[in-house]
């Protein structure tokens, strides 16, 4: 009896000490892995987009110091307060119909750019769904008043459907992409708080993301916005 009940001990202290050493080194590997980082961190790393644009646009005033390039049917970058000095890498629209797809609109689309005035540097981007499900047509400008790029967006649902518009801006500011992380949003929640914001910067006189927005959108197969 006394030997059994001296086992019992022995293999309860040993399961004890055994359980301890599972949780420290258990706890070991956790700290290691999370001194390691997340899998393939810090990521990719942050760059500009392809220098063959289809289209690039300013004013002739002194009064607005921004200039604004076009490719693969997105607004690329934009330069403020000068040439040297690239403020926002990229513009475009994700789509989702709420059940099959979501996709980027420079890579589901047949791409057309238009320059709509030839006395100013006014471009319209054409931007048709493969599947002929939707068409999205954006004409840029800058404002001569003040450092703004200016962007008139018409969606046009062809089947009838109802689809969901998503932007995802892709701010740079003062040439520092690699910090800035990218903002999404519904096309008219993101286009009326830049337009706040836009206001805000304005007073404030600070280097912002060169910006002024209004937004309107019906909800039937047709929508508009003016950035």
């Amino acid at each position: 009896m006394e030997a059994s009940r001296l086992l019992g001990r022995f293999a309860a202290v040993a399961a004890t000490i055994l359980l301890a050493v599972l949780l420290v080194v258990g706890a070991t590997g956790l700290v290691r892995a999370a001194s390691a980082g997340a899998p393939g961190a810090p990521g990719e790393k942050a760059i500009w987009t392809p220098a063959d644009k289809d289209g690039f646009g300013t004013s002739t005033t002194t009064a607005s110091k921004v200039l604004y390039t076009l490719n693969d049917g997105e607004l690329t970058e934009v330069y403020y307060p000068d040439l040297g000095t690239p403020s926002v890498r990229d513009l475009h629209v994700i789509l989702i119909d709420g059940k099959t797809f979501a996709e980027r609109e420079m890579d589901a689309t047949t791409q057309s750019v238009q320059l709509v005035d030839k006395k100013a540097l006014e471009y319209r981007q054409i931007n048709t769904d493969r599947d002929g499900r939707y068409r999205i047509t954006k004409t840029y400008v800058t404002d001569p008043g003040r450092p703004s790029v200016l962007v008139d967006v018409t969606f046009e649902s062809l089947t009838g459907e109802p689809y969901q518009l998503y932007a995802i801006y892709d701010p740079a500011l003062n040439n520092s992409g690699a910090t800035t992380p990218p903002r999404a949003g519904t096309v008219s929640s993101w286009l009326t708080t830049a337009r706040s914001r836009a206001r805000s910067w304005a007073r404030q006189g600070s280097r912002r993301s060169p910006a002024a927005t209004s937004a309107r959108a019906t909800d039937g197969r047709i929508s508009r916005g003016t950035t």
